[in-house]
């Protein structure tokens, strides 16, 4: 295998992945995004984006194919390894936000915070003023139950941020 280029942050290499009915997500996809660089992935329904982002972020592994972040390669990674990746270095907002229903909207936004051992006071803060920002401060103490969708969207951005 050849390693990945040295300018690029995220780097992925002839990705497959097939669904476990046997369906096939994405068939050789290549991509280099660079520092600073924004990325748009588009395309029709069904056409591999969320399964191409889900891959790349390690949320599941590539069939074949390599994937490397900040010269790590992430096709090599074992399960927990990943789960760290995943909580350290990228957000992920899913289109139906899951949002952990015994905890309250700012423990939600606080939660990444905590599991990386910031301590609960500095968490609480730092959620709140990304809760303020996206404008659903005022739910800081609601559970998910309670609000809109729209609203649990803003709190998975702001658990992402």
């Amino acid at each position: 295998m050849e390693a990945r280029p040295d300018n690029d942050v995220l780097w992925a290499r002839s990705l497959h992945f097939t669904h476990r009915d046997g369906s096939p997500g994405l068939a050789g996809v290549s991509l280099g995004v660079r520092q600073g660089e924004i990325l748009a992935v588009g395309g029709p329904r069904g056409s591999g984006k969320t399964t191409l982002l889900r891959c790349l972020s390690g949320l599941v592994p590539v069939c074949t194919g390599e994937v490397w972040f900040n010269s790590s390669p992430v096709h090599t990674l074992g399960p927990i390894a990943r789960e760290r990746l995943r909580r350290e270095r990228f957000g992920w907002i899913d289109p139906e936000p899951v949002l952990v229903p015994e905890l309250n909207v700012w423990e939600n936004a606080a939660l990444p915070l905590m599991l990386r051992g910031t301590a609960r006071r500095r968490a609480k803060v730092c959620a709140l003023e990304w809760l303020e920002r996206l404008d659903v401060g005022d739910r800081a103490r609601c559970r998910p139950r309670a609000l809109r969708h729209a609203e649990r969207q803003r709190v998975a951005i702001a658990r992402a941020l």
